[in-house]
């Protein structure tokens, strides 16, 4: 099974906007990026797209979400990894999982899943890299 991952920051790269998950379980009640399944025949931009609007609200495209990588588990699930920046005042909640506007200095008090925390360093490394080279 695909899936897609996003991270959507503040243009000051401070803020990131997070789910709380529900699901699956051993997710749940942990804050994680926005994303979802990649539908058949799609793909996975297409998919961080449709799932960003489905969960915030907030319309984007594909020149507006960069490819940081893919990760690939032992029951044969990937998924693909991105990032994104803008204003994030418009984003409103619009699924059973609510989206919080999450300050980069205090996401050690949320309880954040270990591989978004990783991937969320990851994004602002590769960030600061592609903007100030």
């Amino acid at each position: 099974m695909k899936y897609c991952l996003g991270f959507y920051f503040s243009e000051d790269f401070e803020r990131v906007l997070m789910l709380k998950k529900n699901r699956p379980d051993f997710l749940s009640g942990k804050f994680s990026g926005l994303g979802g399944k990649v539908e058949g025949g799609e793909r996975s931009r297409h998919a961080m797209i449709r799932k960003f609007m489905e969960e915030a609200g907030i319309e984007t495209w594909l020149s507006d979400w960069t490819y940081i990588g893919n990760q690939s588990f032992d029951n044969g699930n990937e998924i693909d990894v991105y990032y994104g920046y803008g204003d994030l005042s418009q984003s409103r909640s619009y699924t059973d999982e609510p989206v919080h506007d999450v300050a980069i200095a205090d996401i050690a008090n949320y309880e954040v899943d270990g591989l978004a925390a990783t991937l969320i360093n990851l994004c602002i490394e590769h960030a600061k890299e592609k903007y100030t080279s």
